[in-house]
């Protein structure tokens, strides 16, 4: 595992809409794979507002957002649901608020970091989809509807999805906050390799 400070930053180039909120990370492992996760998402995020962005007209929009949704979120969202199921986690393996926690860290921190990335990309979904309203193909899902289809459940209550503080954005003239440049989809979300080795390092 490389150490936190060799992450890779990444910032913000649009104001997001919603952000999660979860226990605070406490163990380094947790702390590295939260800073991970993030990075990633918020550069996809990027990736495909620039997309959008720069489509020459409205049917260029609806397809970048469409591929959002339905190609890499969509397999993500999945790939997590039957890696979740496999290893039998759950919140209170992670959570105080549940009462005494495993006394294997090994468990505690594969189940933090599994249940990060789960609302990690419920987030990203309802980000994608709540910003292009008007270019939608499909009916919109409500928080409920992508836990039910990808969880089998509803939304935890109190949700982990809360609606975004304002942030500082970053900006092309401004170098010390531009995020790294893109070339494809492979480079943005958790990939299923960056699982595996997640895994591996988490499961004893």
């Amino acid at each position: 595992m490389q150490d936190l400070q060799d992450l890779k930053k990444a910032f913000y180039q649009v104001q997001p809409l919603y952000e999660v909120l979860f226990p605070k990370a406490l163990t380094n492992k947790r702390k590295y794979f939260l800073s991970l996760i993030d990075a990633e998402a918020i550069e996809y995020l990027n990736y495909v507002h620039r997309q959008v962005n720069e489509s020459i007209n409205a049917n260029a929009k609806k397809y970048h957002v469409h591929m959002a949704l339905t190609r890499p979120l969509n397999e993500k969202l999945r790939e997590t649901a039957q890696a979740n199921q496999e290893q039998e986690y759950s919140p209170d393996q992670y959570d105080p608020k549940f009462g005494v926690l495993p006394t294997n860290t090994s468990t505690a921190d594969g189940a933090y970091i599994l249940f990060y990335l789960k609302h990690q990309l419920v987030r990203l979904y309802l980000e994608i989809q709540d910003s292009y309203p008007e270019q939608l193909k499909e009916e919109p899902l409500t928080e409920d509807d992508i836990y039910l289809t990808y969880f089998n459940h509803i939304a935890p209550n109190p949700s982990h999805i809360s609606e975004a503080v304002q942030i500082k954005i970053a900006s092309p003239s401004n170098p010390r906050i531009t995020p790294q440049s893109i070339k494809s989809l492979k480079h943005l979300l958790v990939t299923t390799r960056m699982l595996q080795k997640a895994f591996l390092l988490i499961i004893p």
